[in-house]
């Protein structure tokens, strides 16, 4: 299966309760998985599809990690990555 790299990205920011984090992805990105490493929390939506040039913005809350954490904890995966 030949699926294109979907270039998904993603920013961060923190408020008082949560943490809100917003995807875009330039190509299209189906089955999008949000997961966090060593930590546990509770996204608003952790599995979804993005269509190209789409953003998304879920929100993290109930996790035990920094917006400076977020980075090394964050995994984003999409079907591409399960054929790599």
């Amino acid at each position: 299966l030949n699926l294109r790299d979907p270039q998904i990205s993603w920013t961060a920011v923190e408020h008082d309760d949560r943490i809100e984090i917003t995807l875009t992805s330039a190509k299209p990105a189906v089955y999008v998985e949000l997961d966090l490493v060593d930590t546990d929390g509770r996204f608003s939506d952790n599995y979804f599809d993005l269509r190209g040039g789409e953003s998304r913005t879920v929100e993290l809350s109930e996790a035990s990690v920094s917006l400076d954490q977020l980075e090394s904890q964050l995994r984003v995966c999409s079907l591409k990555d399960t054929f790599v």
